[in-house]
């Protein structure tokens, strides 16, 4: 059965005062809160832009934090604290494939899928030319019931696969391939021009030759495919964890992005082969999606709550639900 982001055995880990700190070994996320100390978003940036070494040591090593008390009430103050948690400007979401709205200068609605869709467990954008390193998200509205923002440990995950699986995809790699229609096909799904953000062919290409991405236009719209790794080592850590999309891509596992066309009377749009070209067993991914499920952890969203993930390492979906939720991410 999935874990729990607070476990019951939670306990007190050494934080720079006035805030208070929470983990424990089997617990993805340190959970931080005031404490005795000040919520306020003035004193909780300072502390933030003062302790920012401590907390992207905690962050590399349980792979995700989760702020919760603090006085982050919309998108401007969220936006405020995500610039320091980043490091940097948070990035737009180009080339990706969800759909989202922007309500700011490159902060998103998480996901604009139906609420009855579960997205699996997935590193973002690991398809992509580019990756984030950090993502943060804010909870504006939970939801009534459901909601979730699951996650997992791909150090973990790694660990649990076969040692044959293991090896294959680390030596292989994941292709990803999709097809993006034209904005005036009518299809209801994201078109190129929403995914990279452009109405212009040629800006298009550019983006897709200088990211390592091949492409070709059709009548429908633009065929796209790209090699990514399937297993990362950290930038700064050196730890291998399970960093891809490929249960969601396949064409033959009924991940969201499928799922969603396959309503609105479309084919698969996605599929995912190792980067040879050879295709991967839909049993395969099958196994692969339930070790993912049992190093699953969740948490309901209060509002107010600040999630921020190592990419690298955490990977992240969302449970379905009911009600008018809202979560709002940035990343860099």
């Amino acid at each position: 059965m999935p874990g729990h982001v607070q476990p019951a055995n939670l306990r007190p880990v050494h934080a720079p005062s006035p805030y208070t700190a929470f983990g424990a070994a089997d617990a993805l996320a340190l959970c931080i809160k005031p404490g005795n100390g000040d919520p306020t978003l003035d004193s909780f940036c300072s502390w933030l832009l003062q302790h920012r070494v401590w907390l992207t040591a905690q962050l590399h090593h349980f792979g995700a934090l989760l702020f919760t008390g603090f006085a982050l009430t919309d998108a401007n103050t969220f936006a405020r604290a995500a610039n320091i948690l980043l490091g940097a400007e948070p990035q737009p979401y180009i080339g990706g494939d969800s759909p989202r709205t922007r309500v700011r200068e490159n902060i998103y609605t998480s996901t604009d899928f139906p609420s009855r869709h579960e997205i699996r467990l997935h590193n973002e954008l690991s398809y992509g030319s580019w990756w984030p390193d950090t993502i943060c998200f804010f909870c504006v509205t939970p939801s009534i019931t459901g909601g979730a923002t699951q996650i997992a440990d791909g150090r973990r995950i790694l660990e649990l696969l076969p040692d044959a699986t293991r090896e294959r995809f680390a030596r292989l790699g994941v292709c990803y391939q999709q097809n993006l229609p034209d904005s005036a096909s009518g299809t209801g799904l994201k078109s190129w021009q929403e995914t990279f953000d452009t109405e212009e062919r040629r800006a298009v290409e550019q983006i897709c030759t200088n990211g390592g991405m091949t492409w070709e236009w059709s009548g429908e719209g633009l065929k796209t495919s790209i090699v990514r790794p399937a297993i990362v080592e950290h930038p700064l850590t050196g730890q291998p964890a399970w960093f891809n999309q490929a249960d969601h891509w396949h064409a033959l596992t009924a991940g969201v992005k499928n799922a969603f066309a396959a309503e609105h009377g479309a084919a698969p749009t996605t599929h995912a082969t190792y980067g040879d070209g050879v295709e991967i067993d839909a049993s395969e991914l099958a196994m692969v999606q339930s070790i993912c499920q049992q190093c699953e952890f969740t948490r309901p969203w209060r509002q107010g709550d600040l999630l921020v993930l190592d990419n690298h390492l955490t990977l992240h979906g969302r449970k379905p639900f009911t009600g008018a939720r809202e979560i709002l991410v940035a990343m860099a």
